[in-house]
């Protein structure tokens, strides 16, 4: 049987985070509910699209537009898949089918975040960002690492920087104490990002500490 729950994150300024790793202000107030597919008339029509509409009309949905915010946009822009402690975005409006295949498994968590009352979170240092609809270089996994307005490519597989890039002395003098070590520490994690980018999912960027950051952080 196949499952499907969402979850509502309402969320306000706070010092505590979502998690010890996604970087965003934790929720004063959830709302959680669950559809089991088995009960609908599903086939490679049903999208995600699809799916939430089928959400608005379970109770937990009208509950939270009744009692905090019309969620007029929510739609598959604005929801993740939840996998592995990571919030995946999704780059298309996805056949839900494809999605259970794609993670092999019958249970899917989707998380929609509405932030009330603002959050931002500042820090320095690199980031590490596995970028979408790069399939041009699917034979050559690679993570951009990125400082203020620069961006570096990496290999995944030999951490060597790609030649052609344009770098700074910045980069050069930190890419032996830094850059590759983060990257060498995180590598699981971003082959995993990249494997998912390819899949149609786009993940967050994760810094050298491995704290992940999203549109609402």
């Amino acid at each position: 049987m196949k499952k499907v729950i969402l979850k509502i994150y309402i969320c306000g300024m706070s010092k505590r985070n979502f998690s010890k790793n996604i970087m965003v202000y934790k929720p004063n107030k959830v709302f959680k509910s669950k559809i089991l597919l088995d009960d609908y008339n599903i086939s490679n029509d049903y999208k995600i699209s699809k799916l939430l509409r089928d959400f608005k009309n379970k109770r937990a949905v009208k509950a939270c537009e009744k009692k905090f915010y019309n969620l007029n946009d929510f739609n598959w822009k604005n929801i993740y898949i939840k996998q592995r402690g990571t919030l995946l975005s999704l780059q298309s409006d996805k056949n839900v089918l494809e999605i259970f295949n794609f993670f092999k498994t019958n249970k899917l968590e989707i998380a929609y975040i509405f932030i009330a009352g603002g959050a931002s979170i500042h820090y320095s240092g690199y980031t590490f960002v596995v970028h979408s609809n790069e399939k041009i270089h699917k034979n050559n996994p690679h993570v951009h690492v990125e400082k203020d307005d620069a961006s570096v490519r990496y290999s995944l597989r030999t951490f060597e920087r790609f030649p052609n890039d344009d770098y700074t002395r910045e980069y050069k003098r930190d890419e032996k104490k830094i850059i590759i070590p983060a990257l060498k520490k995180h590598k699981d994690k971003l082959w995993y990002f990249w494997q998912c980018s390819m899949g149609g999912f786009d993940s967050p960027k994760i810094d050298c500490e491995g704290k992940e950051y999203y549109k609402e952080s």
